[in-house]
């Protein structure tokens, strides 16, 4: 299909029955696909938010540790968008991608900053957040509000968005959000690899949590060994709230892994719109499975900032994980400058159009 195609459901003039076929078509690949894979046992195994498992079960340490996310999906007969959309079905993945991470972050947010959430919180956490992204004109994060401000980035109601109009709309959004009643992180996109330190500290100084949103390419044309145990590191670090990444045709949210193998959140799996706490859906889902070399190069990193001690944290565990290559992937630097790796940051890269807009 093509970048951006609204066919098949999700124009105001589609059929009942189009969408319907194109939504059982699109659920039934997802159901084929395999979830839950079994893992290895004494084998290091890393989530997000929860850190390091070496034991026994760790199949079913995984499954219950995945549950804590909130899973974002395709949606249909949610109100029309600009555009007349009422279904995000074939163009949406990467914002639900987006949204999950995001919640990451609020969770923590709610936490006290904290990564860990113990088990007795959990649910009251994923319950405060969850109506943060329905499928309603006032959520500040929903898919309304991302798609109407992804205009001003860029992106037309109803196309596909890439990892940096993506990460600019979402930071538009929480300045949005925190200008009005709303409680949570700031939002800030890192252009050009590089997190500009000031910056950080002043809003860290004024006892704000910083989330930085860093979209970047991971080499060219694909993930080196070397690109993907960088990778793989930054999952492991305690900031991280996981990657907006996947195929070329296909945006997931990667939140973990053991070895190679990074576990994935796949959004592409349309539900009734989430518009009330009568129709949440599903909002949780199984762990699939997808080797990091197999991830297209274009990613977008998410790290949750809480404290000063926590951006010095993260500063050494970057600079760990940069010392393995010859050019940093991210870079912490006092002010800002320009620096060129002549890498070319191709947004279409999970787009299925193979010619730029």
């Amino acid at each position: 299909m093509k970048h951006g195609d609204n066919s098949s459901g999700v124009s105001r003039g589609s059929s009942c029955a189009s969408s319907g076929a194109f939504k059982w078509v699109y659920n039934l690949v997802y159901r084929l696909q395999p979830k839950n894979e079994a893992l290895m046992d004494n084998e290091d195994a890393y989530i997000v938010g929860v850190g390091k498992y070496n034991g026994t079960q760790t199949s079913e340490w995984a499954h219950s540790e995945t549950k804590r996310f909130l899973y974002y999906s395709y949606r249909d007969h949610f109100e029309p968008l600009e555009n007349g959309a009422t279904m995000d079905t074939s163009w949406g993945c990467m914002i639900r991608s987006g949204q999950m991470m995001i919640a990451c972050a609020f969770m923590r947010f709610f936490n006290g900053g904290k990564a860990h959430i113990d088990d007795e919180h959990t649910q009251e956490l994923r319950e405060k957040v969850q109506f943060l992204f329905s499928d309603v004109p006032s959520a500040p994060f929903g898919i309304h509000a991302i798609s109407s401000e992804g205009v001003k980035h860029g992106v037309p109601c109803g196309k596909w968005f890439g990892p940096t109009p993506l990460s600019n709309t979402l930071s538009s959004l929480s300045s949005r959000y925190l200008s009005t009643v709303g409680e949570g992180p700031v939002i800030l996109t890192v252009s050009d690899r590089m997190i500009i330190s000031k910056q950080v500290m002043n809003l860290l100084q004024d006892s704000k949590h910083v989330v930085l949103l860093i979209p970047l390419m991971v080499g060219v044309g694909f993930i080196s060994e070397k690109y993907a145990k960088v990778v793989l590191q930054i999952l492991e670090m305690e900031s991280s709230i996981g990657i907006i990444g996947g195929r070329r045709s296909s945006a997931l949210f990667l939140y973990g892994h053991q070895g190679n193998k990074v576990f994935y959140l796949d959004p592409h799996y349309t539900q009734r719109a989430f518009t009330s706490p009568e129709s949440t859906g599903t909002l949780t889902s199984a762990r699939r499975m997808i080797s990091i070399t197999s991830c297209d190069t274009s990613m977008a990193f998410g790290f949750y900032i809480a404290s000063i001690e926590d951006f010095e944290l993260f500063r050494k565990e970057m600079a760990k994980a940069n010392s393995q290559l010859t050019f940093p992937l991210i870079s912490v630097v006092a002010e800002e400058r320009t620096v060129s790796y002549n890498i070319e940051v191709d947004d279409c890269a999970f787009s299925p159009c193979e010619e730029r807009e």
